[in-house]
């Protein structure tokens, strides 16, 4: 018997998929905590309505991530890592 997960055909998903979808949902919660610490850092050249929009847009993200929509799990954990460090960098 597989105790793997199933995607919305209900088809078993390997233990690689299940990796990837958990990924992306940690890059999604990096993402969210990381634009909270910009937004409590900000300065006077940052847009904090900016941020604030950008920030909801991960929450949802991470809301309405299926685990069976590998090309946005694999754009995430593509682009995660560059906009994480961006955001962690310190400003001017």
């Amino acid at each position: 018997m597989n105790a793997g997960r199933f995607d919305g055909d209900l088809q078993p998903w390997g233990t690689d998929q299940g990796a990837e979808y958990d990924r992306a949902i940690g890059a999604l919660r990096a993402l969210a905590a990381a634009y909270n610490a910009r937004i409590a850092r900000a300065g006077p050249s940052d847009d904090i309505t900016q941020l604030r929009a950008a920030r909801a847009q991960v929450v949802a993200q991470q809301r309405e991530l299926a685990p069976g929509d590998h090309a946005a799990i694999a754009r995430i954990l593509a682009e995660s890592p560059a906009l994480l460090r961006d955001l962690r960098s310190p400003r001017p």
